[in-house]
């Protein structure tokens, strides 16, 4: 004989942390642990079904600490991030402390398997019955949970969860799931885990870990819900906060120190973030970090981007999201600026104003002529020569070139700070228009991986 519980989260997402682990490590409990599965029948039938028979739900949990198997459906890790005010934060001070809130998308419609090869009694049956009618959540609290008796079996699920066998090599994904052993502490079951931590003790009273394979499917469906980037994120963006607006004018300072920073965090000689390879050699074909910074409303910088088209690996990501400030004792022009994380992955979604397909784009921060012209053509003529070319090293359609004769430009700042004001070249707003639609991000010129030569999509 046996029971089967199939447990359905109608939103689409699982909230569970399991023991042994923090909130911020990105790890979620799944399969749920046979233990997480004991005590909340135990709070259920406490809180909603106090009336049922002590005897018959004392026994009933006994039984079910003998070791369940699992059919369940694949699933994906994610997480967001949240940024929550510091114990002593105040309006004048900006200490605020970083949650993950990691989850697993799973289906709505169709709920994992768990199975006992148990016999209940008829009064047993009726009470887990109840019990599970009345379980809200499983998990944390916005793990909303539906479970209900069937009839079905774990082989219905494409991945199927059973105890490792010591004697036989495992072939699925091995995780640990906390299990309660028999006879069962009964008290164990409510102790918080700040109890536990209080009388110097690393585990529950009465519970073990137990390994568990997963069979039946690719190794690359078996995700216990680590977070791991599957795909080489190439952006990071962050949200640019200070106490005075900075003009986008000063956009080459602020791209400046954000490379500066990404430098004293990243890995020490970084090519992907410095531009040069060994010996001094420069990259080639702008595969390296681009430091973008823009204004998504108005004249004041309000975000930052630094996307490398090449990708990051891990060591990079880890270095550039802890990234918190950009400061500069010399630039009078540039206050503090926080920097609060906004997104990682690929640069269309991290960054949609600068990637969006357009038949038109025209420069937010002007174009910078990589060399003087050797004839005595006009200033506006070299331009569109300089811009064809960029275009073409870019791997860019060719389109319409359209030079602006606003002397705006002139006013941004064209040259690094540390360096001669005589070294800043000349510079024109542009407008690009194609045949057909063209996705950024677009940046062209001298500077262009600092913010300057950097196009917007024009509606």
């Amino acid at each position: 004989m046996s029971v089967t519980l199939e447990l359905r989260y109608p939103w689409g997402r699982i909230h569970a942390t399991p023991w042994g682990a923090h909130t911020n490590e990105a790890v979620a409990d799944w399969p749920p642990a046979p233990r997480r599965i004991l005590r909340t029948l135990y709070a259920v039938w406490k809180t909603r079904c106090p009336d049922l028979p002590e005897g018959v739900v004392h026994g009933l949990l006994e039984q079910l600490t003998a070791l369940p198997v699992y059919g369940t459906d694949p699933v994906r890790p994610g997480l967001t991030r949240h940024f929550l005010p510091a114990d002593k934060h105040t309006a004048g001070d900006y200490q605020r402390d970083l949650a993950l809130d990691t989850f697993l998308a799973c289906r709505s419609d169709r709920g994992a398997i768990v199975r006992w090869e148990v016999d209940l009694t008829p009064e047993q049956h009726e009470a887990l019955a109840r019990l599970v009618e009345q379980i809200p959540f499983l998990g944390r609290g916005e793990s909303l949970c539906e479970i209900t008796l069937t009839d079905a079996v774990p082989e219905d699920r494409p991945i199927r969860w059973h105890p490792l066998d010591p004697t036989h090599p495992a072939e699925g994904e091995v995780v640990d799931l906390l299990v309660a052993e028999a006879p069962l502490d009964r008290e164990a079951l409510t102790e918080t885990p700040a109890q536990i931590r209080s009388s110097k003790r690393l585990w529950p009273s009465g519970a073990r870990l137990v390994p568990y394979v997963s069979t039946g499917s690719s190794p690359a469906e078996q995700t216990r819900g680590r977070f791991v980037v599957r795909r080489r994120p190439s952006a990071i963006r962050f949200r640019l906060d200070g106490r005075a607006p900075v003009h986008v004018r000063q956009s080459l300072a602020v791209a400046d120190l954000l490379r500066q920073a990404a430098l004293s965090k990243g890995p020490d000689g970084s090519h992907t973030l410095s531009g040069r390879a060994e010996a001094g050699r420069r990259t080639d074909q702008h595969q390296h970090a681009h430091y973008l910074v823009f204004a998504t409303a108005g004249d004041y910088l309000d975000s930052a981007v630094i996307w490398a088209p090449e990708g990051f690996d891990d060591e990079h990501v880890r270095a550039l999201t802890n990234l918190r400030w950009l400061r500069s004792g010399y630039l009078k022009e540039v206050p503090p600026l926080r920097m609060v994380l906004e997104g990682l992955g690929p640069i269309d979604r991290v960054a949609p104003e600068i990637t969006t397909a357009s038949h038109r784009w025209r420069t937010v921060t002007p174009f910078v002529i990589t060399r003087y012209p050797k004839d005595r053509r006009p200033l506006d003529e070299h331009v569109v020569e300089q811009v064809r070319d960029e275009l073409g090293h870019r791997g860019l359609p060719e389109g319409r070139i359209t030079v602006d004769a606003d002397p705006s430009a002139m006013y941004f700042r064209r040259h690094r700070p540390g360096r001669s004001l005589r070294l800043a070249r000349p510079a024109r707003h542009v407008e690009l228009e194609f045949d057909v639609p063209v996705s950024g991000p677009m940046c062209l010129g001298a500077l262009a991986h600092f913010s300057l030569g950097l196009f917007l999509p024009v509606p």
